[in-house]
């Protein structure tokens, strides 16, 4: 029942027409099958079970299993992944600042028991026919009206269990906010260091203890899957997208590629 512009997926094919034609800067729709490792995004993520069952790993290497009728809500810059069952049926709904920035005042400092909750009929109905019309009008209000019906559900569901520290995950969400807004820079460990004015050793400590890989996997992980998803939802070259997200030559991104997805990113750009 949530998506966005972009295609997230491990190998799963991606049809163009199931990408949602919506205004960038505001929301972005995903459907069905979903398959993704470990990244980051600077959007809001709602995901939606509609049928089968979904497992979302988080932080903390907390996983939360999504069955039929089940939502959660991923906050900004919260690394994450997606696990599908065989034949689950899934809509990942990402919004911007631009609609969630009352939210996240409201939800500022606060500690939820989980991010897991429920989505009735009422709420799936109302969502489905708003989403749908949105495609049609691009209308702002019908994302927000979406936004804060499923927000209504969260916060009249969970629990809040206390007040989160100011400083609480305050770093790994600095770094993780500058690899996701640079991913398609030439960023290397020890410019990233210097950029947040950290030693090499102590970000690559952070990085092993929070995503359990090194920053070096995880930056090609995020830029595999930028790639993936302008193959799947662009007319750009293979070329253009190489050096869009990153990579400094095309000979390192078809290897890189290959070693994540099984196949060149000509082949997978043909398949889908």
């Amino acid at each position: 029942m949530l998506t966005k512009k972009l295609k997230r997926v491990k190998i799963l094919k991606v049809n163009k027409s199931e990408i949602a034609s919506v205004k960038k800067e505001y929301f972005i729709e995903h459907r069905n099958n979903l398959k993704c490792r470990l990244h980051v995004n600077p959007e809001l993520e709602v995901v939606y079970v509609i049928d089968g069952t979904l497992v979302v790993e988080t932080e903390g290497w907390e996983k939360t299993e999504l069955h039929s009728g089940e939502a959660m809500l991923i906050l900004p810059y919260k690394v994450h992944s997606f696990t599908p069952y065989d034949g689950v049926k899934a809509r990942v709904l990402m919004f911007s600042e631009n609609i969630i920035s009352e939210f996240n005042e409201t939800c500022k400092n606060k500690t939820f028991e989980s991010f897991k909750f429920e989505v009735n009929y009422e709420l799936k109905s109302f969502c489905l026919y708003a989403l749908d019309k949105y495609k049609n009008s691009n209308d702002i209000y019908l994302i927000k009206s979406v936004f804060f019906a499923l927000a209504s559900a969260f916060v009249s569901q969970v629990e809040i269990v206390g007040k989160r520290s100011v400083n609480s995950g305050a770093e790994i969400s600095r770094i993780m906010e500058y690899v996701c807004n640079n991913v398609g820079e030439q960023l290397t460990l020890t410019s990233t260091a210097k950029a947040l004015s950290l030693s090499k050793n102590a970000l690559e400590k952070i990085f092993v203890e929070y995503t359990g890989t090194t920053f070096a996997k995880f930056l090609n992980n995020m830029r595999i899957e930028k790639a993936m998803t302008l193959l799947s939802a662009s007319d750009k070259t293979v070329t253009e997208i190489a050096y869009e997200c990153g990579f400094g030559s095309l000979r390192s991104f078809n290897r890189v590629f290959v070693s994540f997805v099984g196949k060149t990113p000509t082949v997978f750009k043909k398949e889908i």
